[in-house]
């Protein structure tokens, strides 16, 4: 995946392994796009690990960062596809104003009314 980011053409930087919140490392992070990618083994088929994994993605969700999940084996036996994915997902969040953007527009309008 880590070649697929990196040479491919997503229009945006990638960070591999990033910390975030000093509780999870994301294994790929777009910081301009406000997007997680994280590629699962199958130790995440597990319920266990699938309640923590939802978890973490409503809790980076919150902040605004989406989280797109993937398989090892899609990774793998599809990466074209997958990159596509990615890369149509960071073109569509790029092209949207930032979520602080948003609620400082929503306030400004809020004035005069």
């Amino acid at each position: 995946m880590r070649e697929l980011l990196t040479f491919g053409n997503t229009g945006a930087r990638w960070s591999f392994e990033r910390p975030f919140r000093r509780r999870w490392i994301l294994d790929f992070f777009c910081p301009r796009a406000r997007l997680a990618v994280e590629v699962d083994g199958g130790y995440h088929r597990h319920p266990d690990q699938q309640r923590r994994d939802a978890e973490r993605d409503s809790e980076l969700f919150v902040r605004g960062i989406l989280t797109l999940r993937f398989t090892n084996d899609e990774v793998l036996d599809d990466g074209d596809r997958v990159l596509a994915e990615v890369t149509a997902e960071v073109q569509k969040r790029l092209a949207e104003p930032p979520p602080e953007k948003l609620y400082a527009r929503a306030r400004s309008l809020r004035r005069w009314y």
